[in-house]
């Protein structure tokens, strides 16, 4: 396995960092290199939120060519250079001021 930086994105191996969701329907998180596969966890430990009722499921794992859906809306896809997250409800990736931490494998 790669190092995993946060103040940088390895060209291969593994890497890892953090984002805040935006106001914005969707926001691409570009990492430098196209991954083939990304983990999003809201707060760096939850899948499902339990603590806060508004954002019941915060995360998911995409694979390449295969995205985290929820009720057939993509809510984590693995897009050229990066990955694209959604706020779509309840699956989201990307709720206004929450804190999401990454990983990714190249």
């Amino acid at each position: 396995m790669g190092k995993c930086i946060l103040g940088g994105h390895p060209p291969v191996g593994t890497g890892c960092g953090f984002y805040t969701g935006s106001a914005d329907v969707d926001q691409t998180i570009y990492l430098g290199v196209t991954p083939k596969w990304v983990l999003v966890l809201y707060m760096g430990i939850y899948l499902k939120n339990d603590k806060d009722t508004t954002l019941p499921y915060c995360g998911g794992l995409a694979v390449s060519g295969h995205p985290a859906t929820e009720n057939g809306q993509s809510v984590l896809e693995i897009v050229s250079g990066g990955f694209k997250v959604s706020r779509s409800y309840p699956a989201g990736t990307n709720y206004n001021g929450a804190t999401y931490h990454y990983i990714y494998g190249t």
